[in-house]
């Protein structure tokens, strides 16, 4: 997964694989864990980190880190143009992505329904909050690809929209 980061006035692209951790293609040892939905544990360079990510929208984070809290804007790379496509209105499919793991817990439209930009679509829990995701633009959904109770991955599609 690559992402890119801003974090108050620091921006890095950052590489996660496997063990593989790259920080503006700079390598370093890592271990991560994710023990619970949205808290990760990372062992990086031989020091321990506790970090809880707490959904604000729209790739929009506050991350706690071993009790200190950023502000914090990311972005998936493989996933920019599509998010630009809809944040802009775009016509076509606007595919609505789980930003972090967690469990659907509500869904709150039907597969037809019209819904305006910002409208809510489904809730996911993470962390024990409830995150209402919302649709990028207005339209029609199209699909939804989740039902409640399932657990879902960051980057996974939720739901379409035509």
């Amino acid at each position: 997964m690559k992402l890119h980061l801003e974090i108050g006035n620091t921006q890095a692209e950052v590489t996660l694989d496997g063990s593989k951790f790259l920080w503006n293609d700079e390598p370093h040892d890592a271990i991560i864990e994710e023990p619970e939905p949205g808290l990760y544990v990372v062992l990086l360079e031989g020091r321990v980190f506790r970090c809880e990510l707490l959904v604000r929208g729209e790739g929009r984070y506050e991350i706690d880190v071993n009790g200190q809290r950023f502000d914090a804007h990311v972005q998936d790379l493989k996933r920019l143009g599509r998010g630009k496509a809809s944040a802009s209105g775009a016509d076509g499919r606007v595919e609505l992505i789980a930003p972090m793991p967690g469990k659907v817990v509500r869904i709150l439209r039907e597969v037809g329904d019209e819904v305006q930009s910002g409208e809510g679509v489904l809730v996911v829990e993470a962390m024990k909050m409830q995150n209402e995701m919302q649709s990028p633009r207005s339209g029609k959904l199209a699909e939804i690809r989740v039902q409640v109770g399932q657990t879902v991955n960051a980057g996974d599609v939720l739901a379409v929209i035509d």
